[in-house]
């Protein structure tokens, strides 16, 4: 399990590099926290559509808060109301 969790941490550190490049997004709102490897499945799926997403100028700064674990900075809602959810 250790080694899957190092693989997939690797994985998303350089989806969260291209994530800030391409996009410039402060990375103060793209740390890659503890909770990311909670469900590592998930985390990696979700950081790729995230990336996608913000290639294509669908992304926004209070859904990135998703990736950073601090699901109590969305005013606006668009993690829990909108296609941004991917759980």
């Amino acid at each position: 399990m250790a080694r899957n969790e190092n693989y997939i941490q690797m994985m998303a550190r350089d989806q969260q590099k291209k994530l800030i490049n391409n996009c410039n997004i402060s990375p103060c709102f793209t740390r890659i926290t503890s909770n990311w490897i909670e469900d590592m499945k998930y985390n990696y799926i979700y950081i790729q559509k995230q990336l996608i997403q913000c290639q294509t100028n669908l992304i926004t700064i209070t859904a990135v808060a998703e990736i950073d674990g601090h699901k109590g900075y969305d005013p606006n809602n668009i993690i829990r109301n909108t296609e941004y959810n991917f759980i």
